[in-house]
């Protein structure tokens, strides 16, 4: 059987072969997955961030079915970075936010674009995906597609959906970030590991996290 990554790489690759640019821009990526609505908890840790923000976000939220539009502009009202609602095919920009609707699963393409699969066209008893939209699945793709470049943020906490997605983007390279929990959920290098733990990550804390993060230097795209 093949292994979630497996599964996601397949996906992801399937709807890309072919379109990948011959040199890709090397932003950083961050994707938020909440529990709540994106104009309420997402809205909190966006605000601080500035308009010219190094890095490209998506949301995936828990927002009231059939009210994408709206949850769109409520967002875009209370923060600086321009907000729009992702389509098949949106491109992944730095500085711009996009919220994935409700009732498809996305998908992160090595093209840096998204990918929208209509759930009910996936058998839903069929591991990665036991429960769709599945945020694991995002960030797997995440993780596969960037690389070192991708964040992910779970904004409702380390017992939410998200978790095993969170730590493919730890294995991959990239940062992963909990609310609750350290102010990184895995040390990344040796010496790290021996600092004493850092104080419970809060909302209020994510974005100067991320604002550190994304503006350090990116590595090289490896073609």
């Amino acid at each position: 059987m093949r292994s979630p990554q497996q599964s996601a790489r397949s996906l992801m690759t399937a709807g890309a072969r072919g379109r990948r640019p011959a040199a890709a821009p090397t932003f950083p990526v961050v994707a938020l997955v909440s529990s709540a609505a994106a104009s309420e908890t997402v809205a909190r840790v966006l605000a601080p961030l500035p308009a010219a923000f190094p890095g490209a976000l998506v949301v995936m939220h828990a927002g009231p079915a059939n009210a994408d539009n709206r949850q769109a502009q409520l967002l875009a009202d209370r923060i600086r970075l321009p907000v729009s609602l992702a389509r098949a095919g949106s491109p992944l920009r730095p500085g711009e936010v996009l919220l994935l609707p409700s009732g498809r699963q996305p998908l992160v393409g090595t093209d840096q674009r998204i990918r929208l699969v209509d759930v009910y066209s996936v058998p839903s008893n069929r591991p990665p995906v036991s429960q769709l939209p599945s945020a694991d699945l995002l960030l797997y793709t995440l993780a596969v597609a960037l690389g070192p470049r991708a964040v992910a943020v779970l904004l409702s906490g380390a017992r939410q959906p998200g978790t095993r997605g969170a730590q493919a983007v730890h294995h991959h390279g990239g940062r992963s970030l909990v609310r609750g929990g350290p102010a990184e959920t895995l040390p990344s290098t040796a010496v790290e590991a021996t600092r004493p733990p850092a104080p419970p990550l809060t909302l209020d804390a994510i974005a100067p996290l991320l604002m550190t993060l994304c503006e350090r230097p990116q590595p090289p795209e490896q073609l």
